[in-house]
């Protein structure tokens, strides 16, 4: 049975004046893998930031593992591993020595805990080698095994594809995928290879403007039809879409018009372009990827 492990309400931060959060609610569960998105400038990373306590929350409260970060911070703290990008290890000592290191540092963690990491990890061949003999993914896999040594219920891991080749990112989601299943954790993942973050998780979460605009499964952006409708005058056209029909729309390279609506709405949208002169050529169905919600959501802002 699935736990939930983080949770946001009513999350506010503001700087200097300024409204930079306003008003997320999110929540994650345990074997629960979330994809966390967001363009230049949207909040994404002042939100991981205030997860792990590195800055403080002006208004709402943050829940992980049952305990407020305000109120019990060195409690709700045990319950989180974290890798920031390339996770930090000192290369002139090996892979165990490493882990034998932070294991000092912390109470509870066996020999037999380490042992089962390294090999959760697959790093069981090179453990011993020295970390400056490692690629950058064989780092990744280290850096994960001191995270989760002491069996954290959320593992936040903030652009950890980044400098693998594509050998090594296909082995990473993998890796992930084992963890969030074999050790029921709870994984908050930020990347910006949205292909990626589409086979890696089970639910992604688009924040733009300081607001989650969309939290949805996988499952449905792979099964969800958007309808595509090819028009002479596409500004007449987009602004319909959005202002009459709520409808989150993109145009697209070829010059069409796509949005992610019930198909139950087509047939009124139709009419109401021919009402409005909009010079309606077709309409059609596209199957819908995560670049494209993530695209009509955030209007094409770049994504960091």
């Amino acid at each position: 049975m699935s736990v939930r492990v983080l949770e946001l309400r009513n999350v506010h931060k503001s700087i200097k004046g300024k409204k930079i959060i306003k008003g997320i609610d999110l929540e994650l569960f345990s074997g629960e893998v979330l994809g966390f998105l967001g363009p230049n400038g949207s909040g994404k990373t002042t939100t991981l930031r205030m997860i792990v306590g590195l800055i403080r929350l002006t208004e709402g409260e943050i829940l992980i593992g049952g305990h407020s970060i305000g109120k019990e911070f060195v409690k709700a703290m045990e319950n989180v591993g974290c890798i920031i990008e390339n996770p930090e290890m000192y290369d002139y000592l090996s892979g165990w020595e490493n882990l034998k290191l932070l294991a000092s540092m912390e109470k509870g963690i066996t020999k037999e805990r380490m042992k089962e990491v390294v090999s959760l990890v697959g790093m069981v061949k090179r453990i011993d080698d020295k970390v400056y003999t490692y690629s950058l993914g064989m780092k990744q896999r280290l850096g994960i095994a001191q995270a989760i040594m002491r069996r954290p219920k959320l593992l936040i891991l903030d652009e950890p594809a980044n400098g693998l080749d594509p050998a090594g990112i296909s082995e990473f989601r993998k890796l992930i995928r084992k963890l969030a299943h074999q050790e029921s954790m709870a994984v908050l993942v930020s990347s910006h290879i949205l292909a990626e973050i589409e086979m890696m998780c089970d639910r992604v979460a688009i924040i733009k403007q300081g607001e989650v605009v969309r939290v949805t499964t996988v499952e449905n952006i792979v099964k969800d039809q958007g309808i595509l409708w090819k028009v002479r005058d596409i500004q007449l056209g987009k602004k319909i879409l959005e202002e009459e029909f709520q409808a989150a729309v993109t145009i697209k390279e070829d010059q069409t018009l796509l949005a992610f609506i019930g198909e139950e709405q087509v047939p009124g949208i139709n009419k109401r372009f021919m009402e409005a002169d909009v010079g309606l050529i077709y309409a059609s169905r596209n199957q819908k990827s995560l670049e494209d919600l993530f695209l009509a959501l955030t209007e094409g802002d770049e994504i960091v």
